[in-house]
């Protein structure tokens, strides 16, 4: 195909693919809610949902209908395809079978499926919030079925009829600075009237040991910004968290310490910064406390030093404000804020109300995240505010530690989307739980650290640093004892995280050195989720290990809680020496962990049985078959739920007989007594299905350490 042109072909090759990609890319027109005749006719209908709210509705097109669509010049199949990523498109092939030669497998929309799903719930009415988009295939030949897609935020205007059952409203929010300060001085007001959770606590005051003072010229037009380092009393005082997004213009060295000490205009920093001046000016403080600007960016030990007040810093400020809608400093937060937003495509489709009225619905690529709610330093400044004032894209919005508004609230115009509110939520109730002190001192630390790894760092080192304040926050309330991300009455548990990550990733060893390999810090690898594999733990199956000894080293003796340089655990538990092995079945790679003694116990697992964390220039997703491994029990097998044996899959540390891991198993034989898994896996036909080799498989797992002896191991 030359040129893309109706009809839409049967079979695509790249090319045509990615001159289709483009062509969609541009009919978007950021900044316009798109309506034709090709989408007028797609009406969303819950139909059953307004009876049963556990009923999925949707309605489905074929690959070869989209394309055709998006050719018409509509807009809204044109982000269908653009948003449904392209290289995972080009893995939707269809295999066609050559006679006397291999299999060739080719691009055929016409056996793409996208579904586009109707989300909602409630109680005594139905409430739309969501449209998820799914691409997916429909014929047995198919490969690599990965589902993937985008969702869609939904709204309704007020006078619409779809509004009852769509509760989010269109917006664009022209409130000026001095309405949004004047509110918020408000609020300020009201919470120390009050809020008694929400007053300072530490005695004597917090002062921090650097200050960015701000006075006005003679003339009152233009900000000045000093920094004060001898402050005598303990003023008020603002303190700003945002995105960095790379290296910043202007920062506190030795170089530039002078001259922030004779002023700099406030009009010259950054959008960002230059902005939180501004709002800490109406809000009539005097003070403001930004990390780039009261931190020796040049000075190790003064970052460590600084790094570690962070709590105080921030739970002693006046009010934090958050730059929640800025990915970088020098994008500023200080513009009107709208839904849909401005920088996207909005589309205006049908939609079929519960009494049979005909409506619309504004949907706009869903975001519920915030650019904020995606670093790692950020997580604890936000954690031990007081008092946080968030410049989002929505309206203001105000949070302590006993209410949480924002701007024109309860005015129906403000409601956020559900997915918003979802998103904030986990966040928000951990830091409730950390104000009021009423912690669940295990599954609190494991919600937090499953919350932080999913942040970004612009340094692998900075992992452990950026939740040091929270950690010391924790020895204070607990007086536990903090090992590189862990704690010690955790311990053993505590060691079974587990990644979940792209299984074709490889993943190369950290250049300089981060954590123990014990440690869910040394997992560098971004976009990643941490687990923990212990929910279950009872008396049957719970820790068959003893830890002996455990020693982390500090890089910073004064800064404890911070990056470290080396650590290990010794452990004494029952131990199996193991091999790799696999064997092909159809385009499925079965694969064993093997005793390597004779006649030893083999385990077959499954994918999501067997976590590796292996970093290497090896094979994506697992070590080398050629690698000896080694497994260390830490929970016995539990006959009342058919899971376990649980631990660690460990390898020797080069030139040592210290270990290091690799990878965890949880194995778990549910799926062997599932014909139809087994049959969908491809690893059995159904006919040859035999229920006498599952419970053998069983028995196995469950003895796989029976003759294990114990021993005493290092970790590092």
């Amino acid at each position: 195909m030359s040129a893309l042109q109706l009809p839409v072909p049967d079979v695509l090759t790249e090319d045509d693919l990615d001159r289709l990609i483009q062509v969609a890319e541009e009919a978007l027109r950021p900044g316009t809610i798109h309506s034709c005749q090709v989408c007028s006719s797609l009406q969303l209908n819950p139909g059953e949902m307004y009876v049963d709210r556990n009923v999925r509705t949707s309605v489905k097109y074929l690959g070869t209908d989209v394309i055709d669509r998006a050719l018409k010049g509509c807009a809204f199949f044109c982000q269908l395809l653009v948003n449904s990523k392209l290289e995972g498109l080009k893995k939707y092939r269809t295999r066609v079978s050559i006679d006397g030669g291999e299999d060739v497998f080719e691009l055929r929309p016409g056996t793409w499926i996208c579904n586009i799903r109707i989300l909602g719930f409630g109680c005594r009415y139905l409430e739309i919030y969501l449209v998820r988009i799914r691409w997916e295939g429909c014929t047995p030949e198919y490969i690599n079925p990965t589902r993937f897609g985008l969702e869609f935020d939904v709204a309704a205007y007020k006078e619409d009829p779809a509004s009852r059952t769509v509760q989010h409203r269109p917006f664009y929010d022209e409130c000026s600075l001095y309405q949004a300060a004047g509110w918020a001085k408000a609020r300020i007001h009201d919470c120390e009237q009050s809020h008694p959770d929400c007053q300072r606590t530490d005695k004597p005051p917090f002062r921090p040991s650097r200050l960015l003072q701000l006075k006005s010229d003679n003339n009152g037009e233009r900000i000045l910004v000093t920094l004060q380092t001898s402050v005598r009393t303990y003023p008020k005082y603002t303190a700003l968290t945002y995105c960095w997004g790379g290296p910043q213009e202007l920062r506190l060295t030795a170089e530039t310490e002078t001259k922030l000490r004779n002023g700099v205009e406030a009009s010259s920093l950054v959008a960002t910064l230059g902005d939180a001046v501004i709002v800490t000016w109406h809000l009539g403080i005097c003070f403001l406390w930004v990390d780039c600007l009261c931190i020796r960016q040049d000075d190790p030990y003064d970052l460590d030093v600084e790094i570690s007040r962070i709590p105080a810093i921030y739970g002693n400020s006046e009010v934090t404000i958050s730059a929640a809608r800025s990915s970088h400093s020098k994008e500023g937060f200080l513009y009107p804020p709208s839904f849909p937003l401005l920088d996207q495509t909005a589309y205006k489709l049908p939609f079929l109300c519960e009494d049979g009225r005909p409506g619309s619905v504004i949907l706009s690529t869903l975001c519920s995240e915030q650019p904020i709610d995606r670093g790692a330093w950020t997580f604890q400044e936000y954690l031990f505010s007081r008092r946080v004032l968030q410049f989002t894209n929505f309206p203001p919005r105000w949070t302590c530690t006993q209410s949480d508004l924002h701007y024109n609230e309860p005015d129906d115009e403000a409601k956020l989307p559900f997915t918003v509110e979802s998103t904030m939520m986990d966040v928000r109730s951990i830091r409730e739980n950390l104000h009021c002190g009423s912690l669940e001192w295990y599954y609190d630390w494991i919600d937090i650290v499953e919350l932080y790894v999913k942040r970004r760092l612009t340094f692998d080192t900075d992992r452990l640093k950026a939740i040091s304040g929270i950690a010391e926050y924790w020895q204070k309330r607990t007086k536990d004892r903090y090992v590189a991300g862990l704690w010690m009455s955790h311990l053993p548990t505590g060691l079974l995280w587990a990644t979940s990550q792209n299984r074709n990733d490889r993943h190369p060893e950290p250049s300089e050195y981060v954590a123990p390999s014990w440690s869910w810090a040394s997992e560098t690898n971004m976009d990643i989720a941490c687990t923990w594999w212990c929910g279950n733990l009872n008396k049957r199956n719970g820790p068959d290990l003893q830890i002996l000894s455990c020693s982390v080293t500090p890089m910073y003796p004064q800064a404890p809680f911070g990056a470290v340089t080396s650590g290990f655990l010794t452990l004494h538990g029952r131990f199996k020496e193991l091999r790799l092995s696999g064997e092909q079945q159809g385009n499925l790679e079965r694969m064993n962990l093997e005793s390597i003694e004779p006649g030893g116990a083999r385990i077959t697992y499954r994918e999501d049985t067997l976590h590796w964390d292996f970093k290497g220039a090896a094979e994506p997703h697992r070590p080398p078959k050629s690698l000896p491994l080694y497994a260390l029990q830490i929970c016995v097998h539990d006959e009342s739920t058919a899971t376990g044996p649980t631990g660690l899959i460990l390898a020797k540390k080069d030139g040592t007989d210290a270990f290091r891991r690799i990878g965890l198993f949880n194995f778990r034989v549910d799926d062997l007594f599932n014909p139809r898994w087994q049959v969908e896996q491809g690893y059995v036909d159904v006919k040859n299905y035999d229920p006498d080799e599952a419970l053998r498989l069983w028995q196995e797992q469950k003895d796989f350490f029976k003759d294990s002896d114990y021993k005493t191991i290092t970790i590092h």
